[in-house]
């Protein structure tokens, strides 16, 4: 077993997993055009003595943004080294990937305003969503504009709070109707996407139609995600 994240094995809340190596994924510079770290690697005799890392400083480089990304590279990284594929070898093929459907997709550019799909639909991937918006937007000089439509009755009654919190990093949210999927309206006959626009703070609409929600979005002259 291996274990991921931002901190040495000393940082993991809880302490390290007995038996398990770890990887620190350490985030040395963000834009709009990727994520770049530096990653390092203790395995588990290593971590049982409080020695370092038993291999260090493996530079990556993303053609994503986020850092999220970069947490799912090193978890790759590591898989491919477990199957023997060289270190750096393998920091260079994660190098080119470019991303898959409905994970941060560009979908087009119309009047300034670039267009990214994401099937984010649970709290904590919002907010990693949202962090990477940000970060392009801001190379752009533009803002973010959210348009959610969230999956489940159950869900969106249990998050509320907290998908409102994770799309307070929009600078303008728009709410459509829940998807239903496997559920049905009249077993949550008081629950609708305006629950989650309660939840959220600044600029937050509900809107039930999803084609009326996309035609509401406004259309600045600066550019915006």
């Amino acid at each position: 077993m291996t274990t991921y994240g931002a901190t040495a094995p000393a940082g993991i809340p809880g302490g390290p997993v007995p038996d398990a190596a770890h990887v620190r994924v350490e985030i040395t510079a963000r834009s709009a055009a990727g994520t770049q770290a530096s990653l390092s690697r203790w395995d588990a005799a290593a971590i049982a003595t409080g020695a370092g890392p038993t291999l260090e400083s493996v530079a990556l480089e993303l053609a994503l943004p986020g850092d999220h990304v970069a947490l799912d590279a090193a978890a790759a990284w590591e898989a491919g080294c477990e199957l023997g594929v060289p270190a750096a070898a393998m920091a260079r093929a994660l190098s080119g990937f470019g991303g898959t459907g409905r994970r941060f997709e560009e979908r087009g550019e119309a009047a300034g305003v670039r267009v990214i799909d994401d099937y984010a639909h649970h709290p904590t991937e919002i907010g990693a969503l949202l962090a990477a918006a940000r970060e392009v937007a801001d190379a752009r000089g533009g803002r973010v504009v959210a348009l959610f439509q969230p999956h489940l009755f159950s869900r969106t009654r249990n998050f509320a709070d907290r998908f409102g919190a994770a799309l307070g990093g929009a600078d303008l949210v728009i709410v459509t109707a829940i998807y239903p999927a496997r559920e049905t309206q009249a077993d949550f006959p008081d629950i609708t996407g305006e629950i989650v626009v309660d939840h959220t703070p600044g600029d937050a609409r509900y809107i039930a139609d999803p084609l009326a929600a996309a035609r509401a979005a406004p259309m600045p002259p600066n550019p915006a995600t």
